[in-house]
């Protein structure tokens, strides 16, 4: 009899052991991952506003895209054609906006002009991730700026708030965060994931070998078809247009994306856990609080890997033209149209 009390004590106590351990690992899982969602956080300083308009035009870097030659032909326009005031918000469930911005900020400075704008659309109904390019050059109505300029002016003219603000004006989007990425920094990210497997061309791999051995006088040895880029490689691919155009440098940054991506998912827990930890710190959130991610996370995550994406760009082709105002180069969208285009991509 006293061997069996001992015995049932004996189990009592090892399983008491073994859920206080389960317990004491669920913790340790729930501090670690407080720690990496703590590691979202907003850069000190990116959000100060520079006091009048005139400045602000006064202190952005100059782009020769801005200004035409005199004797220039493209025709010259006032406002965006089809505006019609503020867009209809699209309204959907299941559906998550995230704004994907990119910028180079080698002057140290983050409030310059947007180089990338991407909207990608998480649809956890349909299992579907859409990447949407947004141009830059696009010619629209800046809210709270009160007045028309190029889309990628927004940011230095008004922060996070005034880009959320354009975009909803304009196409009825509503964002529910903002990621935001300089240059310098996605290039770590693609060296962290150990690099990418990008496609190239020939006139891409002999672009980037020419180039790069212009400013480094060092050799790349890229070649047409599949070739695993580093990140400085992965960087200056997103960068290219002089070979063709705008519209085919944001198709890149997406075919880039969606490689990241891949990358990123297929890395086992242990080392995804540590990649996670090494990449957060260079992204920048805003409008993201710590409850929001959790939400996120407990919707998203079970759908990430078998999720398929889709890649767009807005203005779409055949409903834009090239055109100048105020001297400078922009494309004039039919937006009318691409609110409707852009509203089948998020609710399809």
């Amino acid at each position: 009899m006293n061997n069996k009390r001992n015995l049932k004590k004996t189990l009592l106590i090892v399983l008491a052991v073994i859920v206080g351990l389960i317990m004491l690992v669920l913790g340790g899982i729930a501090l670690y991952v407080d720690y990496l969602i703590g590691l979202l956080v907003e850069t000190p300083g990116m959000e100060s506003n520079p006091s009048s308009s005139v400045e602000i035009l006064d202190s952005l870097p100059f782009d020769p895209d801005d200004t035409l030659p005199s004797d220039h032909t493209l025709p010259t326009v006032t406002a965006p054609s089809a505006s019609s005031g503020p867009a209809e918000l699209i309204e959907v469930e299941d559906v998550v906006n995230v704004m994907l911005l990119g910028q180079d900020a080698s002057n140290g400075s983050w409030r310059t002009r947007m180089d990338t704008m991407i909207l990608c659309t998480i649809n956890t109904k349909e299992r579907t991730i859409s990447l949407t390019s947004f141009q830059r050059d696009m010619y629209l109505y800046i809210p709270g700026w009160d007045g028309y300029h190029k889309l990628n002016s927004a940011y230095p003219f008004g922060g996070y708030e005034m880009v959320k603000d354009t975009f909803a004006y304009n196409f009825g989007l509503e964002i529910d965060f903002i990621v935001h990425v300089k240059f310098e920094q996605f290039a770590q990210v693609v060296d962290i994931l150990g690099g990418v497997d990008m496609e190239l061309t020939a006139a891409e791999a002999t672009y980037l070998n020419d180039y790069y051995y212009s400013i480094r006088g060092e050799q790349w040895t890229l070649a047409p078809g599949r070739n695993h880029l580093t990140g400085t490689q992965a960087f200056q691919y997103a960068r290219i247009r002089y070979i063709d155009s705008d519209f085919f440098r944001t198709e890149r940054q997406r075919k880039l994306l969606s490689s990241i991506f891949d990358a990123y998912k297929q890395k086992p827990i242990t080392e995804l856990l540590k990649v996670t930890e090494q990449i957060l710190p260079l992204i920048h959130t805003y409008d993201l609080e710590k409850e929001d991610v959790y939400k996120y996370i407990f919707t998203l995550a079970p759908m990430l890997s078998g999720c398929t994406m889709e890649s767009y760009q807005i203005p779409y082709a055949g409903s834009w033209h090239s055109a100048s105002a105020d001297g400078m180069y922009i494309i004039n969208a039919d937006l009318e149209a691409n609110r409707n285009y852009l509203a089948e991509i998020i609710n399809p």
